[in-house]
């Protein structure tokens, strides 16, 4: 299989999963066709050190659409096939990341026009401008939702048979503990007709913005 030239522009807070232990949902952008890749699984913190990417940074791997996943960007990705590439530098005006990130094919006029593309064609990634942001606000997360995910961790560890990597249980284990996030983060925008004015963000979203320009590369 053909290794395919990836720009990585976020990572996910790891999740705990039954399936793979633990997992990075990752996005970037494919060079080829500059449209933006949801990569899967990535057992983050698993990686040895030649493989560990860090954000705006090229990497080259062998991915295939993900068959149990109707989203366009969602892919799958062999992580033994990783190779780490040059990093792209955040300069002083960004120039060279935006020159990547915005374009037709990432951004998106208005939430609404996002929502359009999902219903369309199932698009889930997308670059957009907030027309305005009224605040922000950070809520403390449910006590019993938090109790509920150091209750499936603790699950996950116990499914750990005697074939499991020692370095699962030393990754979920106090020894190098993940915790879930206490807060919760919402965001109010300016309303754009049907869409709604509220959004919820997952601290595994990330924004970026230019020191220059927040008003064109907030995101």
């Amino acid at each position: 299989m053909m290794k395919s030239n990836i720009l990585i522009i976020a990572k996910t807070y790891p999740e705990i999963s039954r399936k793979y232990t633990e997992t990075v949902c990752t996005a970037g952008i494919l060079a080829e066709t500059r449209k933006l890749v949801r990569l899967y699984p990535i057992r983050f913190r698993y990686l040895e050190g030649a493989q560990r990417f860090k954000k705006y940074q090229w990497i080259k791997a062998e991915i295939r659409k993900a068959l149990s996943d109707p989203r366009p960007e969602s892919h799958h990705i062999v992580t033994d096939s990783i190779e780490i590439g040059d990093e792209v530098p955040v300069g002083k005006t960004w120039d060279e990341r935006h020159s990547w990130l915005i374009s037709e094919n990432t951004v998106f006029s208005s939430v609404e026009a996002l929502y359009e593309a999902q219903r369309n064609h199932g698009t889930s990634l997308g670059i957009v401008k907030p027309r305005r942001l009224k605040r922000v606000i950070i809520q403390p997360r449910d006590e019993k939702e938090v109790y509920e995910a150091i209750i499936k961790k603790d699950s996950v560890i116990k499914q750990l048979d005697l074939f499991e990597e020692k370095k699962d249980l030393y990754i979920l284990s106090a020894t190098w503990p993940l915790t879930r996030i206490p807060s919760a983060f919402w965001v109010f925008s300016g309303r754009q007709r049907s869409t709604p004015d509220r959004y919820h963000f997952s601290p595994k979203v990330e924004r970026y913005a230019s020191p220059q320009d927040h008003s064109h590369r907030v995101f």
